[in-house]
């Protein structure tokens, strides 16, 4: 069933379209081959190679200096985990061994949600801003049903054990 649903991060290619265009989008580098130039302004992806999350603040803070509008999606602030391929959640990116990478922005910015996809998969885009406060409550998605081995006999077993 799960096939015949819109695919995640082609809805989120269509709600970057929606945006106001000239400022910064920031989205997770898993998005990227569905999302990348579907935004009218600069693009950037969370956890490249190459990419330097220190200098995240100062490109935002550059934005909003100009009274450009800096966009971020939920996928982006879940990052490292959340991996859709396709319609499904992909297991690799749903162990939440570790904290989330973006997790710091909190204490400096100001969150408004301007585009909803679906709440549960962290599928949004919020709107940064000068401030602190609306930051989004990331879902876990290690026990979702749209992961691509939910009726794997083996992840049922090994879940099993884990919990007795």
């Amino acid at each position: 069933s799960l096939m015949k649903k819109p695919t995640p991060y082609l809805e989120i290619a269509k709600a970057a379209n929606r945006l106001q265009g000239g400022g910064l989008f920031i989205d997770s580098h898993f998005a990227r081959p569905q999302t990348d130039g579907e935004y009218f302004g600069r693009m950037v992806f969370v956890d490249e190679p190459g990419w330097i999350a220190d200098k995240l603040p100062d490109l935002i803070d550059e934005y909003l200096k100009i009274n450009k509008p800096v966009y971020i999606t939920g996928q982006a602030l879940s990052e490292p985990y959340g991996l859709f391929s396709g319609p499904f959640l992909h297991p690799l990116s749903l162990s939440y061994k570790n904290g989330l990478i973006l997790s710091y922005l909190k204490d400096k910015y100001r969150f408004s949600e301007v585009e909803s996809v679906d709440d549960i998969y962290n599928l949004n885009v919020f709107q940064i801003s000068k401030g602190t406060g609306g930051f989004p409550q990331i879902n876990n998605l290690s026990e979702s049903r749209r992961r691509i081995d939910w009726l794997d006999p083996f992840r049922i077993m090994s879940v099993d054990l884990l919990r007795h």
